[in-house]
């Protein structure tokens, strides 16, 4: 998930809105890292509309076909597996997102924001020094990080 390269990014010194920035300019882009983790997640609002119980019953029927048609697949199981914890650790009326706080306690951090605004994440740039010129966070030099999106 892309909430876990975040939190070990931020755990490394690094602003999630500047990773996100980076990641949606590159091919690493979803609409996990464009929408949701900003929208949802970095502010904190954890309020899309779609239930956590509800995204546990829909990960159940695709582990089950999974497993018909690719019985050693590994990652969507991991996945239910993570589903199904916070959905027994939140309410039945939590979000869907609300996944990303199971992590947030294992990691022992949060994933925000500096004021909560989501537009804060689409306009954030680094100042990243290469000589005298300054760069956007997606122009940063080095790997991008791999980061799965669910």
């Amino acid at each position: 998930m892309g909430a876990e390269g975040l939190l070990a990014l931020q755990s490394m010194g690094v602003e999630p809105a500047v990773a996100l920035e980076a990641i949606n300019g590159s091919s690493g882009r979803s609409l996990q890292t464009e929408q949701r983790l900003p929208q949802e997640v970095l502010t904190g609002r954890f309020s899309y509309g779609f239930k956590l119980p509800l995204m546990a019953k829909d990960c159940r029927i695709a582990e089950s076909l999974i497993r018909e048609g690719f019985p050693k697949a590994s990652l969507l199981p991991a996945v239910v597996q993570l589903v199904e914890r916070a959905t027994a650790e939140e309410s039945a009326e939590a979000d869907y997102t609300r996944v990303v706080k199971l992590l947030e306690r294992e990691a022992g951090q949060e994933l925000r924001t500096s004021n909560g605004d989501a537009a804060a994440v689409v306009s954030t740039e680094v100042p990243y020094k290469s000589g005298h010129e300054m760069y956007p966070a997606c122009t940063l030099s080095g790997p991008t990080p791999l980061i799965l999106t669910i």
